[in-house]
């Protein structure tokens, strides 16, 4: 039998009216204790029921929500924060009238898994309260965007990083968060914003939430950055969502350029906000007072091309009026976020004004227009090494090893100053992160590809050349297929793409297996008019290419990069007399083929072998 453990999640009172941190939440395993709150269903008349396109049935028990029409909203509200297959073991979400957890808790998120195999269980459920008065999508999509955080990240933690939730701690997640430094972060067993499932839930609702919930969020846990100010935290997520959407983002800045008495009541502060890094969509402004003690406000929205600046005035922000009041507030926080689409939200640092000391704060748009113009990457930026190149543990850490010229590499963050002359950027690659020089880098068009670990790296570098040089591009999905089997075809295209080969004017083809209409039929009719390939009367484009074919295309190809070999190898499977013996020698003479004893002549060429070869051949000439 399956031991199964279960844990209920109490992630109410994210926000209050007065005071945001006045929660009651408890992890409660239910092994032990039936927890009564699984049975608040028996207490109400359900009124409603619909069952969205992602599968999740949503409940009403709330007269408010007692149409089909207002609970497909509901649904479709769920399935604009960006999920994946976890969705498919989310059962239930359920609508209440009132709050039977409790005054201040506003949903539930019920967690089982299993405890051997460290997997979620299917049937989950998440809970709404108060459904009748919050009455619109708006009013709810908040709470559902955490709670599904809960869903999203229990699943990711459990199933990828095979840990128990007693166990988050020692999590990479952790690690990436840096909570070793902070004491209070628990598991369940201590303060309720330092809980490390509610941290997890409130990175969610910022990299991977909703538009409506995005735009009236702001972290709960003051003390801790947030997750678009974390280095590292996107790149966390980059490894388990294994998607091409998710590249890391240009953070947004944002700067107080400007601020002044209100002119009807000196007693408010108008501030002018300066924003930088936009993309042409809605960006979103968000406020709280320092400390966190009181529920963010909306601030208000800009939409503009890469820069925008915005005055914050009292009279723009009714009810809330009370986050410009000097006399009532020392200090506030303002964030502003983007959301997109597809891949990550986008976000700035908290900006954090003293309104007695908002001097210190204020800065010059012409020195911040500067400062972005002189920075060389962004994080999130893709780039390749100019050299082979060393890259350290940390700014002034040790050496860890050398990267061939063209590793591909994402900025994570930097410049991190390593001496008045040397700056360095805290980069990702394959399968690691390091510091490299900044002078080592040049930008490019490169991506990882999702099916690449990295365990090679000459072909992570190969991969890239190729990418740089538009002689590649990968697949639609984001993959390479460096296993599969080249066809002929594609070769085709690739050795016009890397010598630049046009077709001779008024050339006739004369292989009799390809015709006009065929995948790149023109490729293949320039590298036969060349005499590269299908010299024989035929092309066969979509058969497997060879190991020794590989050799005399090659050979052919780069005829005037290569050098006559002045030895003969001895291969144990290809003696002298061999027909492409001298094209694969040649090869071994000019270490495109780093083979000592069995060349396998006759086996196929797969994608990668063929990056390999003709990046080799390539950088003969640099």
């Amino acid at each position: 039998m399956k031991r199964v453990i279960k844990s209920l999640i109490l992630v109410g009172a994210l926000f209050f009216v007065v005071q945001a941190n006045d929660a009651h939440a408890h992890v409660v395993d239910e092994t032990k204790v039936k927890s009564a709150q699984s049975d608040y269903e028996q207490y109400y008349q359900l009124i409603a029921t619909y069952k969205g396109e992602s599968g999740v049935t949503i409940k009403s028990y709330s007269s408010e929500w007692g149409t089909t029409a207002k609970l497909k909203e509901l649904e479709q509200e769920l399935r604009q924060n960006k999920y994946g297959k976890e969705i498919s073991l989310l059962k239930e979400v359920i609508i209440f009238p009132n709050a039977p957890a409790g005054k201040g808790v506003l949903g539930q998120y019920f967690a089982e898994y299993e405890l051997n195999r460290k997997q979620l269980l299917p049937g989950r459920k998440i809970h709404l309260y108060n459904g009748n008065t919050n009455e619109t999508v708006e009013s709810l999509a908040l709470t559902l965007s955490h709670e599904y955080g809960h869903h999203f990240t229990f699943y990711h933690l459990l199933n990828s990083e095979r840990l128990l939730p007693d166990e988050w701690l020692k999590s990479d997640y952790a690690k990436v968060r840096e909570l070793a430094q902070y004491p209070k972060a628990n598991v369940g067993d201590g303060e309720y914003i330092w809980m490390l499932a509610e941290l997890l839930a409130e990175d969610y609702v910022q990299l991977f939430g909703s538009e409506k919930a995005l735009s009236q969020h702001m972290q709960m846990n003051a003390q801790l950055p947030t997750a678009f100010e974390t280095s590292g935290m996107q790149a966390y997520w980059q490894n388990y969502v294994s998607s091409p959407e998710y590249t890391i983002q240009t953070p947004i800045a944002l700067n107080l350029i400007d601020y002044r008495p209100n002119s009807v009541n000196s007693r408010y502060v108008d501030l002018q906000l300066f924003y930088q890094n936009l993309q042409s969509k809605q960006a979103y402004l968000v406020g709280q007072d320092y400390e966190g003690r009181y529920a963010p406000l909306s601030l208000g929205s800009v939409t503009g091309g890469t820069s925008s600046e915005q005055w914050l005035n009292q009279s723009d922000l009714h009810t809330n009026r009370w986050l410009v009041d000097k006399t009532s507030i020392d200090q506030v926080s303002v964030q502003a976020v983007q959301h997109s689409e597809r891949g990550f939200n986008r976000g700035s640092s908290k900006l954090s004004l003293s309104y007695q000391n908002l001097n210190l704060a204020k800065r010059s748009k012409e020195e911040l227009i500067q400062e972005e113009e002189n920075r060389a990457y962004y994080a999130g930026e893709m780039t390749y090494l100019k050299k082979a190149t060393p890259y350290f543990s940390g700014v002034n850490g040790k050496e860890i090893g050398t990267l061939p010229m063209y590793t591909p590499l994402q900025v994570i963050s930097g410049p991190h100053q390593q001496s008045d002359t040397v700056s360095l950027y805290k980069v990702k690659g394959y399968n690691f992160e390091g510091y490299v020089g900044e002078s080592h880098l040049q930008k490019g068009s490169v991506t990882f590809f999702t099916d690449m670990t990295g365990d090679d790296p000459e072909l992570s570098a190969a991969t890239a050349y190729l990418q740089v040089n538009d002689i590649i591009t990968g697949y639609g999905d984001g993959t390479y297929k460096p296993h599969s089997i080249i066809k002929r075809h594609h070769v085709a295209k690739m050795l016009v793409d890397a010598l630049n080969l046009k077709l001779p004017e008024g050339y006739q083809v004369k292989a009799t297996d390809i015709k006009p209409t065929d995948l790149y039929y023109e490729q293949m009719a320039i590298v036969e008019a060349h005499g590269l390939m299908g010299v024989g009367g035929t092309f066969q484009p979509t058969a497997n290419l060879s190991r020794s074919q590989m050799a005399s295309i090659l050979t052919r190809a780069y005829e005037g990069t290569y050098k006559s070999a002045s030895e003969q190898r001895t291969f144990k499977d290809v003696p002298t007399s061999y027909h492409s013996y001298e094209a694969i020698n040649q090869l071994a003479f000019n270490k495109v083929t780093t083979v000592t004893d069995y060349y396998r002549p006759t086996d196929s060429v797969s994608r990668g072998q063929f990056a390999l070869f003709l990046t080799r051949s390539a950088q003969l000439n640099e």
